[in-house]
């Protein structure tokens, strides 16, 4: 009985982050840079909360193939909203729409970390020419982040993303691929 606690507490954090995504939306188009900040960072910690209860739950929760995909609407919801609130061009949409059906129908982990590299790259452009405060407080996530999650960098992140470029370009979606 509470693995099965544990399993659904980690699927509650996922959907929590779904939310998050969503709203995300809302939140930049009113032009609240700062409450989007706070709100990305908790995103954040519902991801690595999820995770480690996620280890702890026998096999699979159900969300945890989903996962990376809310991780990446995340990432898109963000853009969307700067879009929608006006700080970024509208252009940056159709890479980051491009990412995102990679990574749905391609199950493209590359995808969803590049989808998710364009919006916070934009995102802390933004904050850095718009509220001083709301930087200081995503560079405090990301500095959380580091301490917690550096160490998977070198070791998990970069080759999963390199081993799913090859996959993609053996499938021909990659640059060169189906030559």
């Amino acid at each position: 009985m509470a693995t099965l606690a544990v399993a659904r507490a980690a699927d509650t954090l996922t959907l929590v982050r779904l939310a998050v995504a969503v709203s995300l939306i809302f939140v930049l188009a009113a032009s609240r840079l700062g409450l989007a900040a706070v709100m990305l960072v908790f995103g954040w910690a519902t991801d690595t909360f999820d995770g480690i209860l996620a280890r702890r739950a026998p096999g699979m929760t159900r969300l945890g193939t989903w996962d990376a995909t809310i991780d990446a609407m995340v990432g898109l919801g963000l853009i969307v909203g700067l879009v929608a609130g006006g700080y970024t061009p509208a252009v940056w949409l159709v890479p980051e729409f491009a990412f995102a059906g990679l990574l749905l129908f391609a199950r493209s982990s590359a995808s969803g970390m590049l989808l998710q590299g364009i919006a916070y790259g934009w995102f802390l452009r933004t904050l850095a020419y718009e509220t001083e405060v709301g930087l200081m407080i995503m560079l405090a996530g990301i500095s959380a982040a580091a301490i917690v999650h550096g160490h998977r960098v070198p070791r998990v992140l970069l080759p999963k993303f390199f081993a799913d470029v090859a996959r993609l370009k053996r499938l021909g979606h990659g640059p060169g691929g189906g030559e």
